[in-house]
């Protein structure tokens, strides 16, 4: 089964104004973003035992359900409807909650990954999935 990695990229924010708030608690934004060199990397590799299996470097950095990296990789199995086993491991390097886009870019990761595994792009679709975690996915 072959394995697959890619570098996640931070963000900073040059621009940021909050102009309201989401029924789900997000932030309504309008910014101006830009990657910087800062980078995790999420390596995806199938595994023959389903569900979902999520390692980190860090220990304090939950590798279930509340990971959004985890939750990536749900609703792509979820809303492609084909599950299968996978084990997602994330070397974090990007500071945990330090408003950089670390989580955002490890789920957008997964996503680029097991669509390209499936031999999809990142059509209109797969993008719109990100929405559903926060308004840096679609830059990741």
């Amino acid at each position: 089964m072959r394995t697959q990695s890619c570098k996640a990229y931070a963000k900073i924010n040059l621009t940021l104004d909050i102009t309201g708030r989401r029924a789900d608690g997000y932030h309504e934004i309008e910014t101006v973003m830009h990657t910087i060199s800062l980078c995790d990397t999420v390596t995806v590799k199938p595994v023959r035992r389903p569900g979902i299996t999520l390692r980190c470097n860090l220990p304090y950095v939950p590798c279930d359900e509340r990971n959004i990296a985890y939750k990536a990789a749900a609703a792509f199995f979820e809303r492609t409807g084909r599950p299968s086993g996978i084990l997602i491991d994330l070397r974090k390097r990007i500071p945990v909650g330090a408003g950089m886009a670390g989580g955002s870019t490890d789920a957008a990761a997964v996503l680029r990954l097991r669509a390209a595994r499936q031999g999809e792009g990142p059509g209109r679709c797969w993008r719109s999935w990100h929405w559903a975690w926060g308004r840096t996915c679609p830059f990741a």
